[in-house]
């Protein structure tokens, strides 16, 4: 709650925060009846010299913008390499037998487990710093499936093949 006091400087800082740019207008203008622009420009300045150019002859002007001649390139700038010999001794084929990528199981995610809570709307776990309900994503491929609160267990889940891996929670200190 403001006093009377404070509410009267209050209203004098505002008065004065008005008057004083009007205050400044008034005396520059007693000072100078001039306005400040042509104040200014009537300052003597010197004559500055500007250097002189020269310009390229007409001739030398047209040559350099005449198209140029173009020489069609008809040889590589490199140098080319031996081609190998179809039955080189040095050359031997492997055949290796590799999953395909979509076909190849991804590890679990590598996730710290903080705490499990319990709640009325269902278990949260507290993963990586970030609460996670069942369902939620944890990685383009896992997901968490389930929260045992009395086993202090989170289970993920892999979208692609249905394995699973359950983390338990470390008993606290």
């Amino acid at each position: 709650m403001r006093t009377p006091r404070s509410l009267d400087r209050t209203h004098l800082v505002a008065l004065a925060a008005l008057l004083l740019p009007a205050c400044g207008v008034v005396v520059a203008r007693a000072i100078s009846p001039e306005p400040a622009t042509v104040a200014a420009s009537s300052a003597a300045v010197p004559p500055v010299e500007h250097a002189k150019v020269r310009l390229p002859s007409p001739a030398w002007i047209e040559r350099l913008s005449a198209a140029p001649e173009r020489t069609p390139i008809t040889q590589s700038p490199f140098r080319s390499a031996p081609a190998l010999p179809e039955s080189s001794p040095e050359v031997e084929e492997l055949s290796v037998d590799l999953p395909p990528l979509d076909e190849a199981p991804s590890p679990p995610p590598t996730v710290r487990l903080s705490a499990i809570m319990k709640s009325g709307q269902g278990h949260l776990a507290l993963i990586d710093g970030k609460a996670a309900r069942p369902g939620d994503a944890l990685s383009l491929d896992w997901i968490l499936d389930a929260i045992d609160a009395q086993e202090r267990t989170v289970t993920l889940r892999s979208k692609a093949d249905g394995r699973t891996v359950v983390i338990q929670l470390d008993p606290p200190r």
